[in-house]
């Protein structure tokens, strides 16, 4: 059984739709990585697997389970108002992190007056919803500069300490499968030199 199994999925930003019936399987311990120019629809996709955005058709099963439910989308506008703001999304992203599908998204989502102890600290019990025991140990062995950091404020951190910072908070969630907006590639290449 695949990690991952999506079939015809479709989404956008209303009205806009930006992919339509992709497909793709993913096997546990496997790669995979999507390029192409910017505007083409990969960080969209990345939201919508991650039940940021809303699907607009299609499935996303993650081990066996679907997350997204599978009614149709009835996208009423007026002028004034958004009906779908009012009706209840296909997908709640907290089940999405619970079961194990953490996305890390591109940009600064860090809480800025935190320190770097505090946002580690609560990075599983956001995606769990609970405590757990995480592996910082193996944290800090890939990113030895966030141990030096520990005490200092995460306004006060350079961008790629920003970066190593947010994949460190979600590889604490315990991934079962972890995506990775394309600006953590270069944090992570930063942390092996």
């Amino acid at each position: 059984m695949p990690l991952l199994q999506v079939e015809n999925l479709s989404g956008g930003y209303e009205p806009t739709q930006i992919f339509s019936n992709v497909s793709l399987t993913v096997a546990e311990g496997a790669c995979v990585g999507f390029f192409g120019p910017n505007g083409h629809g990969k960080t969209t996709l990345m939201k919508t697997l991650s039940g940021v955005i809303d699907p607009w058709s299609g499935s996303i099963v993650f081990e066996g389970v679907r997350l997204n439910a599978s009614v149709e989308r009835k996208s009423r506008r007026s002028r004034n108002l958004n009906y779908d703001v009012l009706t209840r999304p296909r997908m709640d992203p907290k089940k999405v992190a619970r079961a194990g599908l953490i996305h890390v998204p591109q940009g600064s989502t860090l809480f800025p007056d935190m320190t770097v102890s505090e946002i580690l600290s609560i990075a599983p019990i956001a995606a769990h919803g609970a405590g757990r025991v995480s592996d910082t140990d193996a944290v800090f062995a890939l990113f030895p500069r966030l141990k030096e950091r520990l005490k200092l404020k995460a306004r006060f951190l350079s961008g790629g300490e920003r970066q190593m910072l947010s994949m460190a908070c979600g590889m604490l969630a315990a991934p079962k499968l972890l995506i990775l907006g394309r600006t953590y590639l270069g944090a992570f290449a930063e942390s092996q030199a």
